[in-house]
């Protein structure tokens, strides 16, 4: 490629050629309609023909000498591309591409380019090239693919040989292959595959394959080989004129198949004869119900006329004339006649013609026979009712005399057929003047053709009066009227059970009204016009909200009470009325529905006037809210120094101390414990007897809950000597939805008294629980059982009294209030459990409590799954005194695959090592009685080492012991499964399983110091108590903070506007201004994003404290005394607030972080399950309140709105809770108002709670 024509002879010699060469192409050249270019070996264009010339603009004179590549692949792209193909050429290649060139304008054609190189005497001379444009067919092409990509039609190409060389995406969606697995495959295997189907798919491409268009409906595969029903259309595809490919269209008409043989099964299975003819009347269809009906089948029927078939007598042709006028009147047919059978009988039918129209243009008809047989026979029928009825029925001509006289009428007035039958009807049973003056009143109304009925009284032969209901209506023959028939029911006995009901309204002290359906009064006793002011005169014929509901709530409401008494529904609430001087009336309201024959026709009232026991009830509820507001102030003055005292005494405690002050410390802190427990039953007993104690709804683990009580009074045990253990049913929830702090409450409450009154022995607590139904709900019992003093059977009853201890020697050494028992009662009640005891005295008592709790998603502990491989099939001894413990150590270690050998001796213990038993761990417990654990250890030393046999101590002193002895673990009492569980693992080389440990540790861990270097924060305090002002700053000094002073609210306010403080920690009653109103009028003063983060501080301990700060605007709340640990978490939460410019989020991701990791190894999924299940009963809830609310039922709207706020609890939904807790406290109240505003609000907010859940969701699963 490197010769030109000036490299010498052999360059001139191979230019001559070319020209030769080319001077030989020339006339071809010239004509041909296709761009022909010849280059030399230096790719410069020896030849241009005019094809050239408008492909690409430039004329012979421009192109001759000039590179090639440079006129015609000017782009990059096109020029590597272009250079490629020279090279390959120069290597003797023909190239054969479909490509892109570019014309003397810029612009880009599309091209078909062959290349090829051109030799003489058998050197290459240079290059031929044919430029074929394709810029249209291009186009085409394209226009045409993205037809395919678009058709909702499938649309397929195949080669002559049935392959598939096309397939768009409606194939792909209709039979289920990819465009990748459909190309180069038969057309036939893919949606022809049964053996018929292919037979008529090869049909298709017969035809299409002479040139042949074929359309059929038939069906096709998919690739899951289900059947899809379509219309095909096939044809040939011509270029040129030859056929070249076949395109073949597939219309899906699954739908339309579908519904032509759904009607094709409704007429299969119509009852009705149905007949479908032509426009001539011949039959094209005919069910199975004419097959039955007429006797013919639908062979002999299907292509003759219906008249020669069903019509054959001649009053029938009349007949087929008047419905052939009809049709063409654009009527329908609908009358009653007769037609013929196979067999010549005649049957009674209801005949409906209608025209089958389909685009507009009548095709045929349709005709349906009713069978009327059975309905004539009916007829026949009735008339014996007449005869057996016992009502009386009397059917009179239009003069009212009587035609007809049942049996019924005979009894009912006396007289027989023969002596009524002819006479007028009012002569016989209206004799006396006053009734036949009635009577005639009546006869002018039946005479007009209206049904009437009344009650009236009638007479009978002998002359008495009877009580009837009288219905009557005119009898109509072929639309002509030709009498009445009048039906008397006898209601006598209704009539004088009617003036008995009277009679007790009138006499009843209740006010008593009954009205219609749209609340007209038609009844109103003595009583309420007593109550209401109102005579009986003045009230009937008024609406009843106009008379006793004035004001515009009550209407509403009112109207709202008729509405759920016209449905079916009573109704009761304590609700007020007016006067009629204007005065409000406290009432409880009772209405309920009058039924009759099942519907509601009416509904009654009963008002008792309760104003003396609504003032009864004021003066309670004003006598208890001024119980509570002392308890509340005694509370917080008692909590106040309460709390310094018990404050400083922490901090002395923390300091340098000689052993007396050290003890005085003690003394001054463990009295100031006992004060404070005091405080606390006084204030949970006087929650419960208000009625205001309210139990929160989280999931909790019931082992962890169990343990963390065990581990709060296990010193106080151990201090004693006493044998602390717990056993749960393994068969026992994991985790319970419920309030674990109230569980907790009671289980450290028993086992306190059970410490207290044991001097020697056990306290064992077991757990077991039973299912109750298919929600998953459990029964779970605890029980707590001591060895100690025991009770006398006398005794028990005054147990859980309030304020009552067994005597009052028990009261002067074991001390106490006697509320502890009474407050864990109630707790176990309003948690739909019970508590009771067993007991004898001198040896010991069992208190039992139960409660109901759903159960919650928990997860599966190390030691609680499947047998670990490194502690099955060991030999373990045991060696305890105690046998519950004994018990509890074989049956935990028997469910890990270990075998284990227990004694309560241990020198029994040490003649089974003497004589060579073989064991591979000892347990062995500290305290035992003639030889204790450590001298045990020694002894077994002396046989075994530490290699042959580890040994692991029980101790109850929580540490390990000075020994000369190896021990493999020491555990503390009590003993935990997962540290007994990872003890032995360790043992036998295993690995100690994380995340086992109490999601509630039992210390708190010590104050950090350098909490503030950690997270700085400018703090202000504000306290009118300056020993309780010292407290804290002294507190915050422990963690590293230094802060500002304030005495009240103004100065709050005051040292706000000096400077800005990041939390504000305010005590909630201060004089001059009080905390609440501080925090009110900061919020109104400065902007959410200059605000302080407000941390209520409060000796106030009575329920709904911390919500009315909440409510005031505070953002945390701490109870006093103060506990650094907690101050040190509400500083916390201050740092890490978010942004003022970030919206608050509708749930507390913290809380769901936490129950994640309280919940261990599977505490993600857990919690999503838990969302799953909130989520999912959140439509149900909204549901029941919003029928709740419309029908006002307070306690429904109570109850299920305390339902949500509980459900949701475990997610911390601060805003929502609130919305839920004003519902509810309105509820409580006895009084909706504003609820549909509420419920409105928990709408919007519960929709910011799903969607968060939902988002937390999808983050928690993988």
């Amino acid at each position: 490629m490197s010769r030109n024509r000036n490299s010498g002879p052999t360059g001139r010699a191979i230019e001559e050629q070319l020209r030769r060469q080319t001077e030989r192409f020339e006339p071809v050249l010239e004509i041909s309609p296709t761009a022909i270019v010849i280059t030399d070996l230096g790719n410069r264009v020896a030849s241009w023909n005019p094809a050239a010339e408008r492909l690409f603009g430039y004329t012979a004179e421009e192109a001759a000498g000039r590179d090639l590549n440079g006129l015609v692949a000017s782009t990059d792209a096109l020029h590597v591309e272009a250079e490629e193909f020279r090279r390959r050429v120069a290597a003797n290649e023909h190239v054969q591409s479909i490509t892109r060139r570019t014309r003397k304008d810029g612009s880009i054609v599309d091209v078909e380019l062959l290349a090829v190189p051109m030799v003489a005497k058998d050197e290459p001379v240079g290059t031929f090239a044919i430029y074929h444009d394709i810029t249209e067919l291009n186009r085409q092409q394209r226009f045409f693919g993205e037809l395919l990509e678009v058709s909702p039609e499938a649309i397929v190409t195949t080669d002559m040989n049935e392959t598939v060389t096309s397939w768009n995406p409606a194939a792909e969606q209709l039979f289920g292959y990819t465009v990748e697995e459909a190309i180069g495959r038969n057309i036939d295997d893919l949606v022809a595959a049964r053996e018929d189907l292919r037979a008529e798919g090869e049909e298709i491409d017969r035809q299409a394959n002479e040139g042949r268009t074929v359309r059929v409906v038939t069906q096709r595969t998919r690739k899951d080989g289900t059947l899809v029903d379509v219309d095909v259309v096939g044809g040939p595809v011509r270029v040129g004129g030859e056929l070249v490919a076949k395109h073949v269209f597939y219309h899906d008409i699954t739908e339309l198949q579908e519904q032509k043989r759904y009607f094709q099964s409704l007429l299969e299975i119509s009852p009705t004869a149905i007949v479908i003819t032509d426009l001539d009347s011949k039959i094209v269809s005919w069910n199975p119900a004419a097959e039955k009906l007429f006797g013919y089948s639908a062979k002999e029927a299907v292509g003759r006329r219906t008249d020669d078939l069903v019509a054959t007598r001649p009053e029938f042709h009349d007949e087929a004339v008047r419905y052939t006028e009809a049709l063409a009147r654009g009527e329908r047919v609908d009358a009653i006649t007769q037609r013929t059978r196979s067999d010549g009988s005649l049957v009674d039918v209801q005949l409906l013609i209608a025209p089958v129209n389909v685009g507009g243009e009548r095709e045929g008809l349709y005709v349906m026979y009713h069978d009327i047989s059975e309905l004539q026979e009916q007829k026949r029928y009735f008339q014996s009712l007449l005869e057996i009825s016992p009502a009386a029925m009397v059917v009179t001509d239009l003069d009212s005399k009587v035609v007809s006289w049942n049996p019924g009428a005979e009894r009912l007035f006396g007289y027989s057929t023969d002596e009524a039958v002819g006479n007028l009807l009012d002569d016989l049973v209206a004799t006396r003047l006053d009734l036949h003056e009635e009577a005639a009143g009546y006869s002018r109304t039946a005479m007009r053709g209206e049904r009437f009925q009344a009650s009236v009284r009638r007479t009978r032969k002998d002359g008495s009066l009877v009580d009837v209901q009288m219905f009557s209506a005119p009898v109509v023959v072929s639309e002509e009227r030709v009498g009445f028939v009048v039906i008397y029911h006898d209601v006598s006995e209704l009539q004088r059970q009617k003036r008995y009901y009277e009679a007790l309204v009138e006499s009843s002290p209740v006010a008593i009204a009954l009205m219609t359906p749209d609340g007209t009064v038609n009844s109103w006793n003595p009583a309420a016009e007593r109550l209401f002011g109102y005579t009986a005169d003045e009230a009937i014929g008024r609406d009843v909200d106009e008379l006793v509901a004035t004001i515009d709530e009550m209407r509403a409401e009112s109207r709202a009470y008729t509405e759920q008494g016209m449905r079916g529904d009573p109704a009761h609430a304590i609700t007020q009325r007016t006067h009629k001087d204007g005065t409000l009336l406290d009432v409880e309201m009772f209405s309920s529905p009058v039924i009759v024959a099942g519907e509601a026709v009416g509904l009654y009232a009963l008002y008792h006037d309760i104003r003396d026991l609504q003032r009864a009830r004021r003066d309670a509820e004003a006598a208890t809210e001024a119980k509570s507001a002392f308890l509340a102030t005694m509370s917080h003055e008692i909590r106040t120094p309460l709390n310094a005292v018990l404050g400083m005494t922490g901090l002395l405690l923390d300091t340098e101390l000689s052993g007396e002050q050290r003890n005085y410390a003690e003394v001054t802190r463990s009295s100031g414990d006992a004060l404070l427990g005091v405080i606390n039953d006084i204030l949970d007993f006087s929650k419960i007897e208000a009625g205001r104690f309210d139990l929160d709804s989280a999931p909790f683990d019931l082992r962890d809950c169990v343990e963390s009580a065990l581990e709060l009074v296990a010193a106080g045990a151990l201090k004693k000597g006493l044998d602390i253990a717990y056993e749960l049913d393994p068969d026992a929830p994991g985790a319970l939805v419920g309030d674990v702090t109230r569980v907790r409450q009671i289980l450290i409450n028993l086992l306190n008294n059970a410490v207290k009154f044991t001097e020697q022995g056990e306290v064992v607590v077991t757990v077991a629980a039973e299912r109750l139904d298919s929600d998953d709900r459990h029964r779970v019992h605890f029980a707590i059982r001591d060895t100690g003093i025991g009770i006398p059977e006398d005794r028990m009853d005054r147990l859980f009294e309030s304020f009552s201890q067994l005597d009052p020697s028990t009261t002067r050494r074991y001390g106490g209030t006697g509320l502890g028992l009474a407050i864990s009662k109630r707790l176990a009640d309003l948690m739909g459990g019970t508590m009771w005891v067993e007991s004898r005295p001198g040896s010991g008592s069992t208190f039992h409590f139960t409660l109901e709790a759903e159960a919650s998603p928990a997860p599966v502990r190390a030691f609680e799954r499947t047998t670990p491989t490194q502690l099955s099939g060991r030999r373990v001894l045991i060696v305890d005194d105690n046998a519950t413990n004994r018990h509890i150590l074989v049956r935990q270690t028997e469910s890990w695959g270990m075998l284990a050998v227990e004694t309560g001796t241990p020198v029994e213990a040490l003649e089974w090592i003497r004589r060579g038993d073989p064991f591979d761990v000892a347990i062995l417990d500290m305290q035992m009685p003639d030889m204790d654990g450590l001298a045990l250890a020694g002894e077994i030393r002396r046989h075994r080492d530490a290699r042959a046999l580890p040994l692991v101590m029980l101790t109850s002193l929580g540490r390990s012991e000075k020994t000369s002895v190896e021990f493999a673990s020491y555990l503390t009492k009590p003993i935990k499964p997962s540290q007994l569980h990872d003890a032995l693992m360790v043992v036998f080389g295993g690995e100690p399983q994380p995340g086992e440990t109490s999601a509630e540790p039992s210390a708190a861990a010590a104050p950090d110091d350098r909490l503030a270097e950690r997270l700085p924060l400018r703090i202000l305090v504000v306290e009118d108590n300056a020993v309780n002002q010292q407290l804290v700053l002294l507190m915050l000094q422990k963690v590293g903070y230094r802060a500002d002073v304030a005495a009240n609210g103004v100065e709050a306010l005051e040292a706000l506007e000096r400077q800005t403080y990041d939390a504000v920690l305010m005590d909630v009653e201060m004089p001059e201004m009080d905390g609440l109103e501080a925090t009110k009028r900061i919020h109104q003063r400065w902007p959410r994003e200059r605000r302080p983060h407000i941390v209520a501080v409060t000796a106030n301990a009575m329920q709904g404290e911390r919500e009315l700060c909440i409510q005031a605007g505070m953002d945390d709340y701490i109870a006093k005394p103060i506990h650094i640990e907690e101050l040190a978490g509400a500083l916390t939460r201050v740092a890490r607030r978010p942004g003022a410019s970030q919206p608050a989020s509708a749930v507390d991701a913290g809380v769901i972080r936490k129950l994640v990791s309280s919940l261990g190894e599977q505490g993600r999924g857990s919690v999503a399950a838990l969302i799953d299940t909130f989520l999912g009963h959140v439509p149900g809830q909204m549901a029941t309140l919003t029928t709740a609310l419309e029908r006002n039922q307070v306690e429904d709207v109570r109850r299920e709105t305390h339902t949500l706020k509980s459900n949701a609890a475990a997610f911390g939904p601060v805003q929502l809770a609130k919305i839920c807790r004003e519902l509810e406290a309105a509820a409580k109240a006895g009084t909706l108002d504003g609820g549909s505003d509420l419920l409105a609000r928990i709408a919007v907010e519960l929709g910011r709670v799903t969607g968060e859940l939902e988002t937390i969701r999808a983050e928690l699963r993988p």
